[in-house]
């Protein structure tokens, strides 16, 4: 059953989950490669950067020009440092999901600074990762630059979550990314679902004011509450 290829026994644990998928990949019987739909489905496997980094390194040695998307969400050992996978992902990916991967501000200024110039994502998902009030200018800063992205989800745990749980002032939030969302004209879905207080009226006209008057705000779909 190769669905069950990734699916670790917890019995083993001494190996860690690079050690293994890497092996996986080598004898060639693993489901760590794309799909028929060009996707590379990597969700809950324990995963860390250097496993990330080896996966991503025998793809490319193996030629595969079909990946259109890469989920890595739900693996949390990624953590900051496996930010920078993002640069090892193949030009031919346009979404990328790490979601739940236990990224902070460290790790998310690294995914925007290489947002700014990729011109290959349009759907990027961020969402329950451990991002606090600075994190706003650093996705504001990215969507003042970048110039592809079509989706954004960027939300992090809700109130229902036991861990990574940050309480930050939503009207500082919210004004930090609409201050690059007035210069932004593709993004078209924006998900900053946040959970954990009503949204203040601050916040609400500041994206009100970017919708009505931003000259050219390509915005179709915005989930903010």
């Amino acid at each position: 059953d190769t669905s069950a290829l990734l699916s670790f026994d917890h019995h083993h644990h001494h190996h860690s989950s690079s050690y293994l998928i890497h092996n996986i990949i080598m004898t060639g019987k693993c489901c760590a490669v794309p799909n028929q739909l060009g996707e590379l489905d990597l969700r809950c496997q324990n995963l860390t950067y250097i496993g990330v980094k080896r996966i991503l390194a025998t793809l490319s040695l193996r030629g595969y020009t079909n990946i259109q998307k890469v989920d890595l969400s739900g693996n949390e050992n990624i953590g900051d440092i496996g930010a920078v996978c993002l640069h090892l992902i193949p030009p031919t990916v346009s979404e990328v999901d790490m979601s739940y991967c236990n990224i902070g501000a460290v790790g998310l200024r690294h995914i925007c600074d290489f947002m700014k110039s990729n011109t290959n994502i349009t759907t990027l998902s961020l969402a329950g990762n451990r991002f606090d009030e600075k994190c706003a200018t650093f996705l504001g800063e990215m969507l003042r630059e970048n110039s592809i992205l079509q989706v954004l989800r960027a939300y992090q745990y809700g109130d229902g979550e036991k861990r990574f749980k940050y309480y930050y002032n939503s009207s500082f939030w919210f004004e930090g990314v609409v201050e690059g969302l007035m210069h932004n004209h593709t993004l078209r879905v924006l998900e900053m679902v946040h959970n954990t207080h009503d949204m203040d009226k601050v916040a609400l006209d500041a994206f009100n004011h970017v919708l009505c008057n931003g000259g050219g705000s390509a915005i179709e779909r915005l989930c903010i509450g």
